[in-house]
């Protein structure tokens, strides 16, 4: 993760610019957690795939969301090729 400087101050298109490869995800909890569910054989651990939701504070262009989603995207099919991933955003407020 590299800092990149108060949003609130630049354009969209300087927003999409500077957020693009910010994120990095670490989704090695995530995929232990589902392979212990595996194993007790429970239904909860889906091999075909996984819901996530990213929540963010506030939604102005949605860069830091796309961002953080690639970046989860990207982690996961790393981890678990053959998963499919949906990932949801919720965010507290709009400007």
């Amino acid at each position: 993760m590299r800092h990149s400087g108060k949003q609130s101050n630049k354009t969209r298109g300087a927003r999409m610019r500077d957020t693009r490869h910010l994120f990095a995800a670490d989704v090695s909890f995530m995929t232990s957690r589902l392979q212990q569910l595996r194993e007790r054989g429970s239904a909860a651990a889906d091999p075909a795939g996984c819901r996530l939701l990213l929540i963010d504070d506030i939604y102005t262009t949605g860069s830091t969301a796309n961002a953080c989603a690639e970046a989860l995207l990207i982690a996961m099919k790393k981890a678990a090729p053959a998963m499919t991933v949906e990932i949801y955003c919720l965010t507290v407020a709009r400007s």
